[in-house]
């Protein structure tokens, strides 16, 4: 998919315009001090309201769509939030984080794509580190207007197993409307 040219069609029906509801539910139970990244960051809502926060914390947001980079630009960015063009899947080995934020980028991927995103949060996890997302479980959404790709709470749990231990999980109660019921929040800690 050629996320760059939806873009600037304005083709984006998953910018709400504000970052995850349910975010501020994880911000209760999760301290994103440290090194903060955000893979798939889009123009930035969620990256922008845990650099805003977390004040202390290094925020790196990642996008393959250089006008998404140059729209979250325009919106103004906290100093402590820096956004970078690149492939999560070609990050640079040597580079890793405290926190992982998972948002509309595992259900935009190809599902034959989601065991190299595994990894490469492994990769880039430090030990012990967490991971933290909002997935989209179920099938019951239009993909014109949501996610191209659901998942299930199987195959997150099991893929997630090998290189993670699961610390809790919920059903959020806050949710962009037509979301209800089906976002899930999984809260991983990296055993390695």
């Amino acid at each position: 998919m050629d996320w760059d040219l939806r873009y600037k069609n304005g083709d984006t029906p998953w910018d709400k315009g504000s970052a995850s509801p349910a975010l501020r539910e994880i911000q209760k139970k999760v301290s994103f001090n440290g090194s903060v990244w955000v893979p798939g960051a889009g123009i930035g809502h969620d990256a922008r309201l845990i650099a805003e926060e977390f004040p202390d914390s290094e925020v790196s947001a990642f996008e393959i769509s250089e006008t998404a980079i140059h729209r979250a630009t325009e919106l103004g960015l906290p100093d402590n939030l820096k956004f970078f063009f690149a492939d999560i899947f070609a990050l640079d080995p040597g580079k890793c984080c405290d926190v992982w934020f998972e948002h509309t980028c595992f259900c935009a991927i190809y599902p034959e794509q989601r065991e190299a995103y595994e990894n490469a949060a492994n990769t880039h996890l430090k030990p012990g580190g967490i991971f933290v997302g909002v997935f989209f479980i179920g099938t019951d959404f239009d993909p014109e207007q949501g996610p191209p790709y659901f998942s299930t709470e199987t195959e997150v749990k099991g893929l997630f197993s090998k290189n993670f231990s699961l610390i809790d999980e919920w059903s959020p109660a806050s949710c962009y409307p037509g979301r209800e019921g089906q976002e899930k929040v999984y809260l991983f800690r990296k055993t390695g």
